[in-house]
């Protein structure tokens, strides 16, 4: 075997072109909105809902806490880590080279600010309603009040919501991750073994190839119902397992899938079921084309629905459901929503999953979800093209 040993830094994963471009076009928001600097929030949480802002901006893979990238209309752009993460890895891996390792990182951002002349002017902030702590928004008021600092969440979100290619492609990797672990997990069903034994195949795949956070969820005819983690319950034949996997590939570009295996021939009402819910999932995908809107899409799945005897579960009763669609990337959830406001764009990335309801906590759970993305002339499921309830 021949072991390859990484000599260079790792510097980032996207190319120097991506990079440019997601720089002009935080440089154009800069300019759209007369701001002076743009302050850009993230944290390392779990499943990364918000930590990809950061990572969009500085291709950069943050550790532990709270971190913040502070961007200029003119002048290079400085990262601030926490002081307690150890500088090393920001210092091999960010190429971004301004590094600060900060105590009290509001306070350093207050003072590069002041230094850049950009305390007395409009500063962004992104993640000031869901990731800035309110301690650190007092210090800067504090430190710097005469700075107009204004939320610039939502004009960073929309531009990430549109993908380029290169990003699709990272996208294309993390499917094909999914795809092997959802090959690894059928090999390993059959009666007598465990959800958690199941599930465990799906992740030596995701690690072996690179994969970063995310979960397996289960759902399965002949135990706990609805989607869980997995247990150490023991599957029989006659089950009908579903997998609901929601993770990062090698990129950190993560999307959303579910699949189902029967142990045996499957149940006719599982395969009547699905083969409803994926004419529902079908008609919402096919109306999700450039130039149509949220309303045009949540108008087609509720005609399919209807056409099953079924209807779209809405944001009151037995599990209320806000969303039937959104966006993924850096970021699980994010725009663009279903249902939402604003056109359909090429380029968008969408998690679809009608929920038809209402949701019976005794029925199992059965529904169809992948990633669409957005084409020029219509969109495509990402992992899976077509489908079906597998027997094993």
């Amino acid at each position: 075997m021949t072991t390859i040993r990484t000599t260079d830094n790792v510097r980032g994963r996207v190319t120097d072109n991506e990079f440019a471009r997601r720089h002009a076009g935080v440089k154009a928001i800069m300019e759209r909105l007369d701001l002076a600097a743009m302050v850009v929030c993230g944290r390392d949480d779990e499943t990364g809902v918000n930590r990809g802002r950061f990572h969009y901006v500085t291709d950069f893979e943050a550790l532990n806490g709270q971190w913040f990238a502070v961007l200029f209309r003119d002048g290079d752009p400085v990262i601030f880590q926490p002081a307690y993460v150890g500088r090393a890895w920001a210092e091999y891996a960010s190429r971004i080279r301004d590094i600060v390792v900060a105590v009290d990182q509001a306070a350093d951002i207050a003072s590069l600010l002041k230094e850049r002349g950009a305390a007395a002017g409009r500063v962004g902030v992104v993640g000031l309603g869901d990731v800035m702590k309110v301690d650190d928004l007092r210090t800067l008021e504090r430190l710097v009040p005469q700075a107009d600092l204004v939320d610039a969440t939502a004009e960073l979100d929309q531009m990430m919501a549109i993908k380029s290619d290169e990003e699709i492609g990272y996208l294309e990797e993390t499917a094909e991750m999914c795809r092997r672990a959802f090959d690894a997990m059928a090999e390993a069903i059959r009666p007598g073994v465990t959800e958690r034994f199941v599930t465990s195949k799906a992740f030596q795949v995701i690690k072996e190839m690179g994969g970063t956070t995310g979960f397996v969820h289960v759902a399965r005819s002949g135990g706990i119902r609805t989607f869980h983690p997995a247990t150490d319950d023991v599957l029989e034949q006659g089950d009908v397992i579903g997998f609901d996997l929601e993770h990062k590939g090698p990129s950190h570009y993560g999307l959303e899938v579910t699949h189902y295996f029967s142990v045996g021939p499957a149940p006719e009402e599982y395969v009547r079921k699905l083969d409803a819910e994926m004419r529902v999932f079908t008609a919402a995908r096919d109306a999700l084309r450039p130039g149509a809107n949220a309303a045009e899409v949540m108008t087609a799945m509720s005609a399919a629905a209807a056409e099953s005897g079924m209807h779209m579960a809405g944001p009151v009763g037995l599990g209320p459901v806000m969303f039937h669609g959104h966006g993924v990337g850096l970021n699980f959830f994010c725009p663009p929503y279903v249902p939402g406001d604003g056109p359909i764009e090429a380029g968008m990335v969408l998690a679809l999953h009608p929920w038809t309801g209402p949701e019976q906590a005794d029925k199992l759970a059965v529904t169809a979800l992948d990633t669409v993305v957005v084409g020029e002339s219509g969109s495509r499921s990402l992992v899976f093209p077509t489908r079906k309830l597998i027997e094993l």
